[in-house]
């Protein structure tokens, strides 16, 4: 079946309506080291002591510099952020100092409000937190990934770490929710692709993935039951892999990219199926489509950007620009310091006349159910909008965070249970002295 979509392409804003002199972390953590919504775009910032990182507006152009909307409070380097779907004024924070940040945005009709202090600040991780996802469908939900190798879901309304998942002796690369809120993926270093149902504290499967060392990436389209990854062949080459998550085993389609070497970080469409590519030092954005089982992955166009990319991050769908056949819309951040807005457009006819066939309904930014019932074995129910008029979010639902204990308990937990290793180690050590 023909792609509707097999033509895209890219129209990057030009240079006088972008920000410039962007002061992006310069980390070797893999991370998207950018975020974005309808109403601002976040990255951590480059800085020789502390965590600090911007929020700027999204629809904003000019210098920037290094001083600019800055939120601090991280005593370690910022290294992922990302924006609560539900409220376009919180933003979530992970860095080097072991904790997990959330935050209000304050915008005074100019500019974003500098903030010195959080909304909570939520311990649990033993090192550094390399990754920070929000639930698209559950109220309030996080996961987070430690160095330390440990998954965590997080009740932000409470500021505490509700589960915890020991992942096994190799590192994490990656960790992304399906649409439907009730499953987590992560590759791992381990070479194995990894889902894991946190609320039955349990891997729904582990299979062997690709069998490159240098990392990889993963999300699922729920639509089709699948998951798409992207890895480096026996031969260091680049590949992108589609699986059946209801039989994992071996990929339905796997393409061979390239012989580069940086990581493909993949964005998928949940409505469409159309898959974006990106890689850190890469100037090249490319696209895909997740068609059927029996077509699972049709390659589509490539975009050359003007400059090497540094950062990306996929905007909600509703920010998209119907009246151009605008499917998505994302931001980059070059090695130019630009942050610029780029559009995914299908080339049409007539494109001021919606196009129906491009546009199917989409999720409205409103939570699917509250965190309880979720945490009880509830499901989702999601509103859906259409597009053709165009889509405003709401400001969004009133937020707050109970007042924090000195620990949570799970993190009393996790002190409890090295204390009763070290005991033991102790005691180990006394009974061969007696002998």
């Amino acid at each position: 079946m023909a792609s509707p979509y097999r033509h895209v392409y890219a129209e990057i804003a030009k240079v006088e309506k972008s920000y410039q002199e962007v002061n992006i972390s310069t980390t070797s953590v893999d991370t998207n080291l950018l975020a974005a919504n309808y109403r601002y775009v976040a990255y951590p910032v480059e800085t020789s002591g502390g965590g600090l990182f911007a929020v700027l507006p999204a629809n904003g152009y000019g210098k920037v510099g290094t001083t600019n909307s800055l939120f601090r409070g991280h005593t370690g380097g910022v290294l992922d952020v990302d924006f609560n779907p539900f409220n376009d004024n919180i933003i979530a924070s992970a860095a080097e100092d072991a904790t997990l940040r959330v935050w209000q945005i304050k915008f005074n009709g100019t500019d974003v409000e500098e903030q010195n202090e959080s909304l909570a600040v939520m311990k649990g991780h033993s090192r550094r937190v390399q990754r920070v996802t929000w639930n698209p469908a559950v109220n309030n939900c996080i996961a987070t990934f430690g160095a330390e190798k440990n998954v965590k879901v997080w009740d932000v309304s409470k500021a505490s770490c509700v589960f915890t998942f020991k992942a096994g002796k190799d590192d994490l690369l990656d960790i992304n929710w399906n649409q439907n809120g009730n499953l987590l993926v992560y590759p791992m270093k381990d070479k194995k692709l990894h889902v894991l149902d946190i609320r039955a504290n349990a891997e729904t499967f582990a299979v062997n993935s690709h069998p490159g060392l240098r990392g990889g990436r993963a999300v699922f389209y729920d639509k089709l039951n699948m998951v798409a990854t992207t890895g480096f062949s026996s031969s260091s080459g680049r590949r992108i892999a589609i699986r059946d998550i209801r039989n994992p085993e071996n990929p339905l389609a796997q393409i061979d990219v390239d012989s580069n070497n940086g990581i493909l970080a993949p964005f998928i469409d949940e409505d469409t199926g159309v898959l974006a590519c990106f890689s850190r030092g890469d100037a090249l954005i490319r696209f895909y489509e997740l068609q059927s089982a029996e077509n699972p992955l049709v390659t589509c166009n490539a975009f050359a950007c003007k400059e090497a990319v540094r950062a990306f991050a996929r905007a909600p769908k509703y920010c998209v620009d119907t009246n151009v056949c605008e499917i998505d819309r994302f931001y980059i951040i070059n090695q130019a310091k630009q942050l610029q807005t780029t559009q995914v457009i299908v080339p049409r006819k007539n494109a001021e006349i919606f196009q129906e066939d491009i546009y199917p309904e989409t999720n409205a930014p409103v939570p699917g159910i509250e965190f309880d019932a979720w945490k009880a074995g509830g499901e989702p129910k999601f509103q859906k909008i259409s597009l053709e008029n165009g889509y405003t979010p709401a400001d969004g639902a009133a937020f707050s965070v109970e007042a924090q204990a000195e620990e949570t308990v799970e993190s009393l937990k996790e002190e409890n249970e090295k204390l009763r290793t070290r005991i033991a180690q102790l005691e180990e050590e006394l009974r061969q002295l007696k002998h």
